[in-house]
């Protein structure tokens, strides 16, 4: 029932069209909140509130719903937003749109907006629209473990079965399907809970994994090829972020971020039997990425900076280390892989003035860019990059809504889609592909804190 006081709502509004004063006694009155709200309008039943504006609707992607409506005609203090009976947004809104996010795939949403004046409340409402956000693609998604799954990698063996490396509820762990289920255990039980983790298995089927030591404060690998986990140390300072390939011989080769400042890229191999390390490239480095090509060839792909970066690529081909610049500018967020040839492509992001997922390839000779997907924002700065048996691209990545996407050229297009957008999802995204051109992901539900597994169908 409306409060008794109601009848003084339409007097001051009355005033104030006409720009007489209202006394500060009156308006002390109406700034009560059980008064406003006993007045009708807000909440989503109309409460008699004219309809003045016209609000339209567009969906963008299966989480995010864009909204624009026509303004009041009359000054306001602001609008407010109401999805499905209840407000969308704690504040007044100043403009006349809005990006609704962090929604749920394949459900359907009804808004109105209601134009506020203080103190009267709500002195004009929208038409009601209802829209539907778009479902995900149609992808076999796993949870592997349910209390943990940050700063993990994926790897593949020849059977197509699936090895993860991440950290767990104790330490760095390990997860496979090798058996047809999903079995969970531990590499290194005091290496802490933080730090990034790189995964490859062998021809023979043994798994190697680079991850850093947060106890000790550096890199450590571990191998279970003698049918147990041994670990040893690789670098005593450094590796929080490292990456890890393996070369035809199964020898390891690590790609890694040293944690003396100013946080140089170094290089590090047990070819020789021993762990051998070697200084690659000064900076901040923020991120790096390895891949070996069928010749044995060592390909590394770098972010160098802070908020911006730029991209770079070293490799040993010619025997000695040599450096290009690969894009700038650049967010810091970078991943390499070779096709048959040995040629390079690197898949990174770019910032304002123009939100893009882009790859680069010296397949020409030369570097040269391309476009693959566009943001409406900053992305997430977690992607990953895999070249098929064809020499097909596969990319996976994280959108402006921390939203989890897949996209490939495989049908001679690019063409992208959504794997997991409930919540936020998609952290720590690594992508790999089998001999039969099926996609693999493994990633990080923050909001759920899981670690999942997703197989394109």
């Amino acid at each position: 029932m409306n409060s008794p006081l109601c009848f003084l709502k339409p007097v001051i509004a009355m005033m104030l069209k006409r720009n007489h004063k209202v006394t500060v006694a009156l308006i002390t009155l109406f700034t009560a909140v059980f008064v406003l709200s006993s007045c009708g309008g807000g909440g989503g039943g109309g409460g008699g509130v004219p309809v003045t504006m016209n609000l339209v609707a567009s969906v963008r992607t299966p989480s995010q719903i864009d909204l624009s409506w026509t303004p009041h005609p009359g000054s306001v203090t602001g609008y407010d937003l109401y999805r499905n009976g209840s407000a969308a947004w704690p504040y007044h809104l100043s403009g006349t749109s809005f990006s609704d996010g962090n929604l749920d795939p394949a459900t359907r949403y009804c808004y109105i907006v209601y134009a506020v004046v203080w103190p009267l409340g709500s002195v004009g409402r929208s038409n009601e629209i209802c829209v539907s956000t778009f479902a995900t693609a149609n992808w076999n998604i796993a949870v592997v473990d349910s209390i943990a799954g940050e700063y993990g990698s994926l790897a593949l063996d020849s059977g197509g079965k699936a090895h993860i490396s991440y950290r767990g509820a104790a330490g760095v762990a390990y997860a496979t399907d090798a058996s047809g289920s999903w079995t969970i255990s531990t590499i290194d039980s005091a290496a802490g809970r933080w730090g990034k983790t790189s995964i490859a298995v062998d021809t023979g089927g043994a798994v190697h994994v680079s991850y850093y030591d947060y106890a000790s404060g550096g890199l450590k690998y571990a191998t279970n090829a003698s049918g147990t986990w041994i670990t040893s140390v690789v670098d005593s300072a450094g590796g929080w972020i490292n990456a890890l390939a393996l070369d035809s011989a199964g020898k390891a080769h690590i790609s890694y971020v040293s944690g003396n400042s100013p946080y140089v890229l170094m290089y590090a191999t047990n070819t020789s039997g021993f762990w051998s390390t070697s200084f690659l490239s000064a900076g901040r480095i923020a991120r790096t990425s390895i891949a070996i090509d069928s010749a044995d060839t060592v390909h590394i792909g770098y972010a160098h900076g802070d908020y911006t970066c730029d991209i770079g690529y070293i490799t040993n081909k010619t025997g000695s280390w040599t450096t290009a610049m690969v894009a700038y500018p650049a967010q810091c967020a970078v991943a390499v892989a070779v096709d048959s040839a040995g040629k390079a492509y690197i898949s990174y992001t770019t910032g304002s003035p123009s939100f893009d997922l882009r790859y680069a390839t010296n397949a020409s000779g030369t570097w040269v860019s391309s476009p693959v997907d566009y943001f409406e924002w900053l992305p997430g700065t977690d992607l990953s990059i895999a070249v098929d048996a064809l020499d097909r691209l596969h990319l996976s990545y994280v959108d402006h809504n921390n939203d989890l996407k897949y996209a490939t050229n495989a049908s001679g297009a690019w063409a992208t889609s959504y794997v997991d957008s409930k919540g936020t999802v998609g952290l720590y995204n690594s992508l790999k592909v089998d001999q039969a051109g099926r996609a693999h992901i493994a990633y990080y539900d923050e909001t759920n804190a899981e670690l999942k597994y997703a197989s394109s169908p």
